[in-house]
């Protein structure tokens, strides 16, 4: 069975502070599933509001006990070029993490992007999931 899950965000002000939104949508019949999250945000960047939406959908999928690697293909579609980039280019966040010398624009996500490249690398060993932009 494939699924695909769609992860989405945007930055909100409201009364002078600004809030990241997180949407997590799959495909039907699991769109029951879909959820939408949103947090205050002391330093607000649309890369820090797309990874998290990314790693809720990933943590997501692998807490998933009804997807099974080895039956099911799941693909990701991330709204963020940057942070698909960032994800399936193995020089990137990888040699980041074993080196642990982040790039200066990249150190406040630093854990989410370790968080979704560990969680990617586990499911990818099986090609569960595959991780696209659009």
């Amino acid at each position: 069975m494939a699924v695909i899950v769609t992860t989405d965000w945007k930055l909100e002000e409201v009364a002078r502070r600004t809030y990241g939104m997180c949407q997590v949508s799959w495909s039907p019949p699991f769109d029951r599933f879909d959820f939408e999250r949103g947090f205050a945000l002391p330093n607000p960047t649309n890369i820090r509001v797309a990874t998290q939406a990314l790693a809720w959908a990933l943590e997501a999928i692998d807490n998933c006990t009804w997807l099974k690697p080895d039956q099911d293909t799941v693909v990701v579609a991330t709204k963020h070029k940057a942070v698909h980039e960032l994800l399936t280019d193995p020089n990137k966040v990888s040699k980041w993490m074993k080196n642990d010398k982040w790039p200066k624009g990249y150190v406040a996500v630093k854990t989410l992007l370790t968080k979704c490249r560990s969680i990617l690398d586990k499911m990818a060993r099986a090609d569960f999931v595959t991780l696209v932009y659009i």
